[in-house]
């Protein structure tokens, strides 16, 4: 069955119009009903191109117009009298007039119950009412105010619990933070205890004002920035103290009693090599490997007292004998080249005599000098060499005693 409008006016042409000349076809799939069709006299003056003066129905979507179709005097025949009945018949059944408003009503009834639906949904069943809004309309009536939003069920039940309607329920505002109490100061807490103990030893040993003077030095030195560093600065500037007197000197020593020995030419018990060489024990010596520069060590340390060491040399040109020795510190008794004929061919005894920062030493009985860095108290005795032939015969040590 074949379903065609009215290209002008839209009425639905039945088929029976069609092959009854009820309707007039312009075209392919395009027709037009006895009342919009041109006349006879419209046909006379109709253009080659055979398009219809008549004003196009509005087409629907994108798709495009379709080319008019010619027509001809001929194609066009007027509606008969009971075709006319017929066609008003149509027109005026109930049956059509009805078909299009039910549908209309059913299609808006199910759009109010989506809309329904949606909001249902969006709001959760919440029973707050709605916000009235008095939106602002536009000149063509449409509301230029956007929707308010509404809020999602966890925000209502948040905004329920913190928000009450009665202002004895609101919680109270939490109480503003404490202002931390301020942090001691600890350094200028010392610097003024080490203050009161300086003044105190000053008070009671009015004699030693140097050791005054040194401990406020060293405030103001290490605590400058304190209110206690600023005054031992002051202090200092308003003091004056006398020359430092020199230490007195100690007592005048010499070893005394019987030698006891460190090394007697027979083991190393009492000797270090460091794991390197350079030395070995041979013919009752502690004889040096010429090719060798590693240094041998007394293990132990050594403090005050008199040591005596034998030993024999050829082509001596730079030797050392350390006493106390330490890291970068010591006193070192040196062999050079000027002592090279002394001590050739013959066994040399040296003697070195530690008391306190008094270090002095003699080798066959002269007078040598000692050189040192810094003062230790204690340390090794540790030697090197560089000449062809060296031997170690013995180490000997023995206390001190008053002259």
């Amino acid at each position: 069955m074949q379903i065609v409008y009215c290209e002008t006016c839209g009425h639905r042409i039945s088929e029976a119009e069609i092959t009854q000349g009820g309707a007039v076809k312009l075209g392919e799939n395009r027709f037009a009903c006895v009342k919009c069709a041109p006349k006879p006299a419209d046909a006379a003056v109709l253009p080659q191109s055979g398009k219809l003066p008549t004003q196009k129905a509005p087409t629907v979507g994108l798709a495009p117009a379709t080319a008019p179709a010619t027509v001809s005097a001929r194609s066009h025949r007027l509606p008969t009298a009971s075709e006319r009945a017929q066609r008003g018949a149509e027109r005026r059944s109930p049956e059509a007039s009805e078909k299009k408003p039910a549908v209309l009503i059913a299609a808006g009834a199910g759009a109010l119950l989506l809309v329904g639906v949606l909001a249902f949904a969006l709001t959760g069943g919440s029973n707050t009412p709605a916000s009235k809004s008095d939106p602002k309309t536009t000149s063509a009536g449409k509301s230029s105010t956007p929707p308010t939003p509404v809020a999602s069920p966890a925000e209502t039940k948040t905004l329920t619990k913190t928000v009450s309607a009665d202002p004895r329920e609101d919680p109270k505002p939490p109480p503003p933070p404490e202002t931390p109490a301020q942090a001691p100061d600890i350094r200028s807490e010392v610097a003024t205890a080490r203050l009161a103990e300086a003044k105190e030893y000053a008070r009671t040993k009015p004699d030693d004002p140097w050791t005054y003077e040194d401990k406020l030095k060293e405030l103001a030195s290490t605590y400058r920035s304190t209110p206690a560093g600023a005054e031992a600065t002051k202090l200092l500037a308003d003091l004056k103290v006398p020359p430092r007197p020199a230490p007195p000197a100690p007592p005048e020593m010499t070893g005394s009693g019987a030698w006891t020995p460190i090394f007697d030419g027979k083991s190393l018990d009492r000797i270090n090599l460091g794991g390197a060489g350079g030395w070995k024990l041979e013919n009752g010596a502690l004889e040096h490997v010429p090719t060798e520069r590693n240094s041998a060590q007394v293990r132990g340390t050594i403090d005050d007292g008199e040591f005596k060491i034998r030993f024999e040399c050829k082509g001596e040109s730079y030797g050392t004998f350390v006493f106390r020795q330490g890291p970068g510190q010591g006193y070192t008794v040196l062999l050079g080249r000027n002592l090279q004929s002394a001590v050739e061919g013959h066994v040399n005894e040296l003697v070195v005599l530690c008391n306190g920062e008094q270090v002095t030493a003699t080798l066959n009985g002269k007078a040598l000098t000692v050189e040192n860095k810094g003062t230790p108290k204690s340390g090794h005795i540790q030697f090197n060499t560089k000449a062809a032939e060296f031997r170690v015969l013995s180490i000997e040590t023995r206390k001190l005693a008053p002259k």
